[in-house]
This record gives C-alpha cells, structure tokens and sequence, in this order.
C-alpha cells in the first residue's frame, strides 16, 4: 500500500490457536471479518482492528518491522497486553490482570510474512509460541489479508 497517512482499510483476520487447557490440547479457529486502519512510520507498518473473539471486543495493533519483528497489542476491558516478538528469539512478556499481579510469559515468533504487491493489498501471516516457565503453553497464528476501503 503507498504511504498517504492512514488508511481505512477492509480486513479479513483468521486466529489460529493450539493451547493446552486443563491437560486437553484444544485447537480452534476465529475468523473475523471488520475494518481498520493501515498506516507506515518510518520503516514500521502499523495495522489497526476491532475483532469479537469472545463475548469481549478486543482493538487489536499490529506493528511489522523488517521482516523479523512484530508487535502485537490487545487492549480488551481496560487491560492491555503487549507482546514484542522477535524471530527465533524468546521475549518476556507481561500480561495484566484486572484485580491481580501481572503474570509474565515469554513469546517468540517462528514466522513472518509480509506481502505487499499493489498500492491497494497488505496481506500478512505470523506465528509464534508463547511459554510460561520454559513450558509451551500455545501455538498461535494470524493471517490478515486486507484491502484499502472505498
């Protein structure tokens, strides 16, 4: 997409998650199909959505540099978390708690692609695993595909 400031852009997001809960290993899939924003700062291409995972809508900011990091920020009833992901490596994280102390995780990204063929697409896919205490606690992935809104 050219840069020309932020764009409204129509988005179709797919979560993928592979998680153990309560020593069952779940798999599900979440597509959503919503609107947001694209826009670059310096090298960094941000992109901006709402999505309704649960019963919760959660505003959702990707932000792309380079083709080995990714910040994802999920801000959902007044508790935000944000997750620095870089390739092969593992970062912490903290995720807040309304009412609790801050659980730390760490993340580490295994995939990044970003895809940019004409000034109207940006098309992205990620995946990476978080662990608490070294132990894998989840598999995820988000594909995005988006189109600038007319």
């Amino acid at each position: 997409m050219a840069n020309a400031g932020k764009q409204a852009i129509q988005l179709n997001v797919k979560n993928y998650i592979q998680q153990d809960r309560d020593g069952q290993q779940v798999q599900e899939e979440f597509t959503t199909k919503t609107k947001g924003y694209y826009y670059e700062v310096g090298e960094a291409i941000y992109v901006e959505y709402e999505e309704k995972i649960t019963e919760n809508i959660v505003a959702v900011r990707l932000k792309f540099e380079a083709n080995d990091k990714v910040t994802i920020r999920r801000q959902v009833n007044g508790t935000e978390t944000t997750m620095n992901l870089v390739k092969g490596k593992k970062t912490d994280i903290l995720y807040h708690v309304t009412g609790a102390q801050a659980i730390t995780f760490q993340g580490q990204l295994n995939l990044l692609n970003v895809d940019q063929n004409d000034a109207d697409t940006f098309n992205a896919r990620m995946a990476y695993n978080l662990y608490q205490s070294e132990e894998m606690i989840g598999q995820y992935q988000i594909e995005l595909q988006t189109r600038v809104h007319v």
